[in-house]
């Protein structure tokens, strides 16, 4: 999802947020924040270099579970005790075909 939606999104469950450990996994790193503060200046970080989010996988009392979308992560909130979320910050590639085979040069 584009960063405008994600932040949307952690507003919507910014009550359920506080005291979970949220962490941002990027191609090179993973980063946990224990503050809503520094999650919020991460975001905004990855959101200067393009990127996009998902959710990764929410840790339970149950176990690890997953979520596709924000209701799913609020029902998992809802249902039993959440330690931890982790999102992934992404660069959504764009797959044109008509470039692609340009790349390959002239066909003859």
């Amino acid at each position: 999802m584009k960063a405008s939606e994600f932040k949307i999104g952690i507003k919507e469950l910014k009550k359920y947020l506080h005291g979970v450990t949220l962490s941002i996994q990027t191609k090179y790193s993973i980063c946990p924040y224990k503050t809503l503060n520094a999650f919020g200046h991460e975001v905004l970080n990855q959101e200067s270099f393009g990127k996009s989010f998902s959710i990764q996988s929410v840790w339970t009392s149950e176990g690890i579970k997953s979520a596709n979308t924000f209701q799913d992560l609020l029902n998992l909130f809802k249902s039993s005790t959440v330690t931890g979320v982790r999102f992934n910050a992404y660069v959504e590639e764009a797959y044109d075909e008509c470039s692609y085979i340009r790349s390959w040069g002239r066909l003859d």
